[in-house]
């Protein structure tokens, strides 16, 4: 039994928690690079994001230049009058704009990296930095440039080495012709330290291209891989002999550069964190292993220690005989399994005080049944011998000879007959005869009455039950020298139980007397040899068990002896 139940036990707890909790570990271990992948690649997809409000706010700030240009009055005053040799003039008004936007610190240091270029509708250009002629002519010839002269003042964006704008600006006055082109451009180092301030990784390398995968934002102090190729999304690249997380997504600014599309590549350094994932599996692995060790040892200690006590107490139970006493457990268990040693070591007491208790009314049974049959005679002999006198009595014409031979005959037929129950009205009958007796021998000292409804004659009882308690009235109720005394059987039905009252007038019970028939040690009445009150309870006891039996009333004076059982119809014999 232990076996099975421990051997179940443990495949239980193997298969339904350890099992199920290693193979979701070793899963988790296998994936375990793919969800550093996962986890890193959004973390930093998060971060670079930061990025793009970052690179609107230069967008926006790169387009308001030329708007505080376009609203200088003294600037629009200047290259409006069109007049020649004014070069100096229009460099000047161009120059005290720059200097008022630098004064205003509206872009802290972002016009150190910002290039602002202006051509009048003479063809020169001004410029807040230094503008080779070669530089010039790229930019007349520039076909976005062209495009924003025929654009009405819209700029047009270009990608090319950085980023860069142009659009025609026009005055306060409402000239139809414009003031010129304006150009603002900043370089791909500057955004990149922007993008790039948000990877924290020293060899990390991240960069952007336009959507033809041409380099936009890209650190000029290193050479930008070629991974143009690459999709968006993540996944493990080998480039020169290093191995790197390559995050690939697209970045689109949003007001007025919005059409501009940024794909930014992020590589990130790769061999160190698999050197580090393939520690950090190793230990798991060992952390699993001691896991599972310690999970079957715990697993094994459990099954014992809730079968073992099981089998102990199978053990008990099949070799359990009656009368025989059970051992405790070796220590007190507050839990279930205490618990049914304990209701186990209950039951096994109860059973054996049950069977002791069988036992003893076997053994009492059996003497009340010899006893039965000692006080029996020879049913014929007795009666042929009371039918010889009852004739002798008949011939003398001795009438009280005759029916105390009667009466002592019904008695006999009565005690002798083979039913173990008879009737209230049979019983009264034989209570009837033997008063008969006990009248003609002591006369009129003492009466005798019978105060039942006639509804309960038919009530169901155990045999020679009344006549003791008559006869103990008889003998010992009344002292030497009492005259009318008296002696009532009345009955009542209460609820389901039939009441019988013994009552008479004489001198009542001592505290010796109850004493003895409530211990049940002695007979009530301190006689030797006779029926007493105790054995006629312990029967009633015997064959209805309690709350039936017979019971002392206390009374001021005299005695009630009550004798209660169940109510049951029946029929007279």
């Amino acid at each position: 039994m232990k076996k099975r139940i421990s051997t179940h036990l443990l495949l239980l707890v193997v298969g339904l928690i350890i099992l199920p909790f290693a193979l979701l570990f070793v899963g988790s271990l296998l994936s375990y690079e793919r969800v550093i992948q996962n986890e890193l690649s959004q973390r930093i997809i998060g971060e670079v994001r930061h990025s793009n409000d970052e690179l609107n706010r230069l967008f926006e700030k790169m387009v308001n230049l030329s708007t505080i240009f376009a609203n200088d009055e003294d600037f629009g005053a200047e290259f409006t009058t069109r007049l020649p040799g004014s070069y100096y003039d229009h460099y000047k008004a161009f120059a005290n704009v720059c200097r008022s936007i630098e004064l205003q610190n509206l872009y802290d240091d972002m016009l150190d990296h910002v290039s602002i270029r202006f051509q009048d509708n003479a063809g020169l250009w001004y410029s807040n930095q230094p503008f080779s002629p070669e530089e010039q002519r790229a930019l007349e010839q520039a076909p976005w440039v062209e495009e924003s002269k025929r654009n009405q003042g819209f700029a047009v964006w270009n990608q090319d080495d950085g980023v860069s704008y142009a659009r025609e600006l026009y005055g306060l006055n409402g000239d139809i012709q414009p003031l010129g082109t304006m150009v603002v451009s900043i370089g791909q180092s500057f955004l990149w330290r922007i993008l790039a301030s948000y990877s924290d990784a020293e060899d990390s390398v991240v960069f952007a291209t336009d959507e033809r995968n041409n380099p936009v934002i890209f650190n000029p102090e290193k050479p930008v891989p070629d991974i143009a190729s690459l999709e968006e999304g993540h996944r493990i690249v080998r480039i020169d002999d290093t191995s790197y997380l390559a995050i690939v997504f697209f970045l689109e600014p949003e007001g007025i550069a919005s059409h501009m599309t940024f794909k930014i590549c992020y590589l990130y350094g790769w061999d160190h964190i698999k050197a580090r994932s393939a520690a950090m599996v190793r230990a798991s692995a060992f952390l699993l292993f001691a896991f599972l060790v310690a999970s079957l040892v715990i697993a094994s200690l459990i099954t014992s220690w809730i079968t073992h006590p099981i089998q102990k107490l199978s053990n008990q139970m099949r070799h359990f005989l009656v009368g025989n006493s059970v051992a405790g457990p070796p220590a007190y268990r507050d839990d279930e399994i205490g618990e049914i040693e304990r209701s186990f070591q209950q039951m096994a007491q109860n059973t054996n005080a049950l069977f002791a208790h069988l036992e003893q009314e076997h053994k009492e049974k059996e003497h009340y049944y010899y006893e039965s049959l000692s006080a029996r005679l020879n049913p014929h002999f007795l009666f042929n011998t009371l039918h010889t006198m009852r004739w002798m009595a008949v011939i003398r014409k001795a009438d009280n000879i005759r029916q105390c031979i009667d009466a002592l005959t019904r008695i006999l037929q009565y005690h002798l007959s083979d039913t173990s129950s008879t009737t209230l009205r049979d019983e009264l009958t034989v209570l009837d005869s033997y008063a008969f007796i006990q009248a003609t021998r002591f006369g009129d000292r003492i009466s005798y009455a019978q105060e039942v409804p006639p509804e309960l004659f038919s009530a169901r009882m155990l045999k020679f039950s009344l006549q003791p308690i008559v006869e103990n009235c008889w003998k010992h109720a009344f002292p030497a020298g009492q005259s009318a005394c008296h002696i009532v059987v009345r009955a009542r039905k209460a609820g389901g139980t039939l009441e019988i009252d013994v009552v008479d007038n004489g001198t009542g019970f001592s505290p010796e007397a109850k004493s003895r028939f409530l211990s049940h040690k002695e007979t009530a009445n301190g006689g030797k040899g006779g029926i007493g009150l105790s054995s006629i309870d312990r029967m009633i006891d015997l064959v209805y068990g309690r709350p039936y039996g017979v019971s002392l009333v206390d009374v001021p004076k005299g005695s009630i002896v009550r004798l209660s059982l169940p109510y049951e119809e029946g029929t007279s014999s």
